[in-house]
């Protein structure tokens, strides 16, 4: 049986990969029912506006896109096809994971944390006090830090602290290279070690979030776009 907790979003498609549906959040749904006795899981019921009228058993692909960054394929049928209801069976022994592509994409961020120490030549160093630093851009799979009080050097493993969302975070991050500019250091881009699922769907959500806010953003400017270009197409149009 599938959990709905740890998947944010649902996507339908043709076997070609052209987008059919999207339910969100509190758009889907995975009843339980049963048919002959047989308990039946594996059907998802979407709820949402302007949906394609599509045929009884037409073979489509369910993406579920979980909190942790992954994304799952399912080969799938349509059950009941409405404009404001979709409803798929898939075949949950099928799924195959897909090539991740929000994994390790960053987001800009402006996340203050503790540096509390770090390894290096497998000694732990410990400082008396924390360090402060900077998350300038954070992905599922690190961040790259600022840190002017203390120079680290490739391999390193920095443990830092920090919030994100209002979730505390302590995890280690291999620092993998260090960026210069003009010959001084600016930050360090840092690879995540022992990243748990909790943290994943954090880091996760957090990805994800900016994405949406920035896809709103572009979405408004291109409309703003249109409507200036019907302005001077058309100056009486108001």
């Amino acid at each position: 049986m599938f959990e709905k907790d740890r998947i944010y979003k649902i996507e339908v498609t043709s076997p070609g990969g052209r987008k059919l549906a999207v339910a969100e959040k509190d758009q889907f749904s995975f009843p339980r029912f049963y048919i002959d006795d047989m308990p039946v899981t594996n059907v998802i019921i979407m709820k949402g506006r302007r949906y394609p009228e599509l045929d009884r058993d037409q073979a489509v692909y369910v993406i579920t896109y979980m909190k942790n960054g992954d994304r799952i394929r399912y080969p799938a049928a349509v059950r009941m096809s409405l404009v404001d209801q979709l409803n798929v069976q898939l075949r949950s022994d099928f799924g195959t994971l897909m090539e991740e592509r929000r994994r390790y994409y960053k987001v800009e961020s402006n996340i203050e944390c503790e540096v509390l120490g770090y390894i290096r030549d497998d000694n732990y160093i410990e400082f008396n006090k924390p360090m402060e630093g900077v998350i300038n851009n954070i992905s599922i799979g690190g961040v790259f830090l600022g840190c002017d009080d203390v120079r680290f050097s490739p391999h390193d493993i920095v443990n830092l602290n920090f919030f994100v969302e209002d979730n505390p975070v302590e995890i280690y991050a291999e620092v993998l290279r260090v960026q210069r500019v003009n010959g001084e250091v600016d930050g360090y881009g840092c690879q995540f070690q022992n990243v748990d699922q909790n943290q994943e769907e954090i880091f996760g959500h957090f990805v994800y979030t900016i994405q949406l806010q920035k896809r709103i953003e572009e979405q408004e400017k291109e409309e703003m776009r249109e409507e200036a270009l019907l302005r001077v197409k058309d100056p009486e149009t108001t």
